[in-house]
């Protein structure tokens, strides 16, 4: 058995497998606490880069009128003006809100998930002697 493809892949792979597993329980967790309700999106923002972040209002229960941008950039904008869109919240900090698409919520997750599965595929692929 080849110990470097083990090594040079296997161990990285396995922690970035176990980030992604603490952060998938993490971001799971949190959302059990969170309030589903719509937001309208005021303005996309557009950075240096030219990605567009939505700028979006919603208002609290407690009837709190909030204003938040969007976590994703896209390369166009993606919401327009004045369109609804489901978002969700703490009710203790509502000026953390997250719009509920898959890239806001479990784009981080799939980000360490998806490269430490394929290192320790390719770890193992490597290490099989032929």
């Amino acid at each position: 058995m080849n110990l470097v493809p083990v090594l040079v892949l296997g161990i990285p792979g396995i922690i970035l497998l176990g980030l992604g597993v603490v952060a998938y329980f993490k971001t799971r967790a949190a959302l059990k606490n969170k309030v589903i309700t719509e937001g309208i999106v005021v303005r996309n923002w557009r950075d240096e880069e030219g990605y567009h972040f939505p700028i979006i209002n919603f208002q609290t229960a407690a009837g709190k009128l909030i204003e938040f941008k969007g976590k994703v950039g896209e390369p166009t904008a993606k919401h327009k003006d004045g369109s609804s869109v489901k978002i969700f919240f703490d009710p203790d900090a509502p000026e953390q809100a997250k719009i509920k698409t898959f890239n806001e919520v479990w784009l981080g997750t799939t980000f360490l998930l998806f490269p430490g599965c394929m290192a320790l595929f390719a770890a193992g692929i490597m290490s099989v002697p032929s």
